[in-house]
């Protein structure tokens, strides 16, 4: 019996190791994510505390004359006076395009020596899809500090990675993760099986890798122990 547990266990293991390392190594990048954004991008999210905060009327004020395109829905303050504070924005893909392509025009016309038209006269959010941004903002200047989108982020990108392999959010990627969590499933169930034991001392090996065994004994007890932890 234990050798028909023992092909599942592995054929199964090859067929889907690959996603579901990929989901796992993804997935702990992912569970510390907040840390390491506020680590490597410091200036982003902490400000020094210089006089009293400005009101958040003046704040969207701001937000509303440096981003235009941009339509405020949300907003977030913090008590930690060394924060800056969030502002959410939604600028529709038509807009952003829009936005680009101005920009490309304007680096060409620099180029050229070309005399500039001036920018952000018709604001204001259209019809088309609209992105998620946030825009950080200096809460005793009133400063933006960054127009932030997530999904062109590296931790977006890990997140596409995680979940759907990254494919579209619904496309085949997102079915493969799937049946590779639940193959997962199946192996752990059949690797608890093949673990399990006949009596208490091989209970013992079985929760205790042995350091100084050969490499073969030392790489089985790797998968056998830190398996079932």
């Amino acid at each position: 019996m234990k050798k028909f547990f023992r092909n599942i266990h592995l054929y199964l293991s090859l067929t889907a190791g690959l996603v579901i390392i990929t989901s796992c190594l993804t997935g702990a990048i992912l569970v510390f994510e907040e840390e390491l954004m506020h680590t490597f991008n410091a200036e982003r999210y902490y400000v020094a505390a210089n006089g009293t905060a400005l009101s958040l009327d003046k704040l969207i004020e701001n937000v509303k004359r440096d981003v235009p395109q941009g339509k405020v829905v949300s907003a977030k303050v913090y008590t930690d006076k060394l924060r800056s504070a969030e502002i959410g924005i939604a600028i529709p893909e038509k807009v952003k395009e829009k936005d680009e392509h101005k920009r490309e025009g304007k680096d060409a016309n620099e180029r050229k020596g070309g005399k500039l038209e001036p920018e952000g006269k018709k604001g204001g959010p259209g019809n088309g899809v609209r992105a998620s941004h946030t825009v950080f903002v200096n809460p005793y200047t009133g400063e933006v500090l960054e127009v932030y989108s997530y999904k062109e982020t590296f931790f977006y990108q890990v997140f596409a990675l995680h979940r759907w392999l990254l494919s579209s959010p619904n496309g085949i990627g997102k079915v493969i993760t799937g049946i590779s969590v639940l193959i997962f499933f199946f192996i752990l169930l059949t690797g608890i099986i093949l673990w399990w034991p006949r009596n208490a001392k091989i209970l013992k090996q079985r929760l205790k890798i042995k350091t100084d065994a050969s490499f073969k004994r030392l790489n089985h007890d790797l998968h056998i122990v830190l398996g079932f932890y």
